[in-house]
Formats: C-alpha cells, structure tokens, sequence
C-alpha cells in the first residue's frame, strides 16, 4: 500500500474515531445535567424546616429528565445518598375537565400535574408517592419504618424552585405541646352518629361499590405564599389521603383548585363558618361533593382544623386545615406526612368519623395513633399518629372502627352534586 493511501486511511479512521467520540462526550454532559434531583449550596437557615429538623439537603428538581424517564414507569432517584429505583404507575385523582378559579372568579383549565404512586424495587414493604408539575417534584418514599420527604419551597435559585430533602428521623426530639385537631362544635356534632343498624350483608354490598367524591380543592392567601405551586401541594396532600381511605373503597377527584385570597379570622371554625358561606356558589357550579380549604394560617387557639360532620345534608360538605407548622414546641408542624393525616381527620368528619372511635396501640416504648385520634400526637418519639382509620383489619375492634363510617356514607356523600 502506497504512502499516500496509509495516510487517507489513517486520516479517515481519525475522523470516524473523533465522530464517535462526540456524541459519547455529548450524553456523558447531558446525563450529568439531566439528574432528576440536583443539590445546591443555600442558607437554609432561611428556611422554616431549619426550625423543624436536624438536618435537610437543598435541592433543585428536573422535571424533564423525570418526564423522560417515567413512560416505562422505572424512575431512579438520588436522595440523602442512597439511590432508590422506583417502579411507578401514574393514578387519576383529577378530573379530565378540571378548573383553576382565581381569585377574581375567571375560570381556565388546570394544567396538567401528575401522581404516581408504587414501590422501591427490591424492598419489601416499601410505598412511594409523588407528584410532579412542571416545576415541582414533592412526595415521600417510604421503607420500611424510615420515609424520606421532598417538599417544595417559595423560593427560587438560579430561576429553579428550592426543594427540601429530609427522612423521617431528622425531625428535632424536642419536648412539645399537644394541638386538637378539631374544635369542640365538632365534638358536639358527632352525637347521636351510628352505624350499628348496618347488617352484615349490607356491609359486604357497600364495600363492594367504588363511588367517586368530587373534591374542590381551595387555599387561601397565607397558603399561597407557602407553596411556589399551592395546586401541586394539595394534589399530592389529597393523593395521600386517597390511600388512607383506600380501604373504604372511596375514590377522590379534584374537580378545581380554587383560590381565596382573604378569609377574614383565624380560628379554626370561624375560618371554615367563612369559608362555607364563600364557596358554597363554586362548589355548586363545579358539581363537587365535597370542598376543603388548605389554609396557610397558622391558627389562633389550640385548633389547627375544623369539619362538619356528616349527618346526610349536603351542607356540611366542608373542611378546613392547617398547612403550617403551630409553632416550634408543639405537636404539628405541617410535615409532608402530618399535612396528609390532618387532611384525612377533617374529611374523616365529612364522612361521619369520630374521636371516639379513634384507636391506638403500644408497641415497645412507641405509641401509636389512628388519624381520628385528637389531640394530634405527633410524630416524634414515643408518640406517632398513623395514617389510617381504625378498623377490624389492623388496629381496632368493634367499638373503634371509623372505617365502617366512611363505608357507611360514601354513597351519599359522591351523591351530593
């Protein structure tokens, strides 16, 4: 072979060599940017959770790259320095034809936000929830006894939203002071309730129908400036809540997310008295069955919500709830988990739960607590409130088994619009 040939030869392997190399280059760059969950160096002692935990990572969130990985529902994530591959399936808990009120009462369709829920692959016990909109990945995984939160926050770094990273155990060990869940009208209302002449068979008949309950979704102004997207944060809330009541076999639906900038007061029933006299025309011409407002106020009193409790009159479709932390020594400070639990006590009294029938159990030095239970326990050490109804299943007996209410009213709460 001729000097001349070795050379264009060499010279074209080269260039096929150098062509190969740059894509190669290009993906290494593109997966090194394209990490659903990146860390970043900011103050958090600018943050309320520096208040509420030990320790926490800062980070931003790439919805894209999650997009991009989630049609074959496996989605890898970096969190705390463990990395969880997680097998997802996206749920319905909005309406196709869901709205978005504003504050001046215009109306538009809700842009698309998604949750998905599943498990970590190759770990019994495991459960994972999360929801993600363009610009906000927040949710939980759990395994095990440990769970590990990504909560959003108001503020932004380089154009992105900060997002708070944390486990379950980072909570501060701190003596506290119990919250009622609830105010003493509620107490009263739940006289009288019953499900004793509920027979067997009409049980078994009412477990097997699956109603869906419309849910509008409303927050206030102090909510608002909480959340950088108040819709996601009370989708994943309420995508949590589904599963608590999963074993009354009740479907929830958003049917908008509503926004009033000012309810006037700060206790807890005075706020919902205001709330139900303003969204009762919405919550009509949404067809919803039942409205809860998120609210960002942190609540006069010893009442971080209140409800109207069940007695099968359509007007007392209505709930408020706390999304905030009462202060730093007390019992609820509005973690990822305590926001879902308290979610389910107040629409619990929608569907006719009670107080009473509330259960809890030791195991060890831990002591345990059904979501009905007031006042709320928290989630540090040895006091942990659970999110679950009582029932015959797991924990309860027949004196404390609030699922058989919820079983109960289902039906006539999905009928109310």
């Amino acid at each position: 072979m001729s000097r001349n040939k070795i050379m264009i030869n060499m010279l074209l392997l080269t260039m096929l060599v150098g062509i190969a190399l740059i894509p190669a280059v290009s993906a290494a760059t593109n997966n090194e940017n394209s990490d659903i969950m990146n860390n970043i160096d900011f103050d958090k002692t600018s943050l309320k959770f520096n208040e509420i935990l030990d320790n926490f990572e800062t980070v931003t969130t790439n919805t894209t790259a999650f997009l991009n990985d989630i049609p074959d529902g496996q989605v890898t994530l970096k969190i705390s320095g463990q990395k969880f591959q997680l097998d997802l399936q996206e749920i319905d808990i909005v309406s196709d034809d869901a709205i978005i009120i504003t504050e001046n009462g215009s109306r538009m369709p809700a842009p698309k936000i998604s949750t998905y829920k599943g498990t970590v692959v190759g770990k019994e016990n495991s459960s994972v929830l999360l929801t993600v909109a363009d610009d906000v990945i927040i949710g939980q995984i759990n395994v095990g006894d440990k769970s590990y939160f990504i909560e959003q926050t108001p503020i932004t770094y380089n154009e992105k939203i900060v997002h708070v990273v944390y486990s379950s155990d980072a909570i501060k060990d701190r003596k506290i002071l119990v919250y009622n869940t609830d105010g003493d009208d509620v107490k009263a209302a739940q006289e009288g309730l019953s499900t004793s002449s509920l027979d067997p068979a009409q049980i078994s008949t009412l477990l097997l129908s699956l109603p869906v309950v419309d849910i509008m979704a409303c927050y206030d102004e102090e909510f608002d400036l909480e959340f950088s997207n108040p819709n996601a944060e009370m989708q994943n809330i309420l995508a949590g809540v589904e599963s608590i009541f999963s074993l009354a076999n009740v479907d929830l639906n958003i049917k908008s997310y509503t926004y009033y900038s000012t309810i006037p007061n700060d206790e807890a029933c005075e706020v919902l008295s205001d709330f139900a006299s303003i969204a009762a025309n919405d919550r009509d011409s949404t067809n919803s069955d039942l409205a809860f407002l998120f609210t960002g106020k942190e609540m006069t009193g010893s009442d971080i919500g209140c409800a109207r409790v069940f007695n099968g009159n359509s007007g007392q479709a209505y709930a408020v709830g706390q999304m905030v932390s009462a202060g730093y020594i007390n019992s609820y400070q509005a973690t990822s988990l305590q926001k879902i639990i308290l979610t389910a006590h107040e629409l619990g009294h929608n569907f006719g739960a009670t107080h009473d029938e509330a259960y809890s159990w030791d195991s060890g030095l831990s002591h345990y607590y059904t979501v009905m239970w007031t006042p709320f326990m928290g989630s540090i050490f040895p006091n942990y409130m659970q999110d679950e109804f009582s029932n015959l299943n797991d924990h309860g007996d027949s004196s404390h088994n609030n699922i058989l209410y919820i079983v109960a009213n289902k039906n006539t709460i999905a009928g109310f619009q």
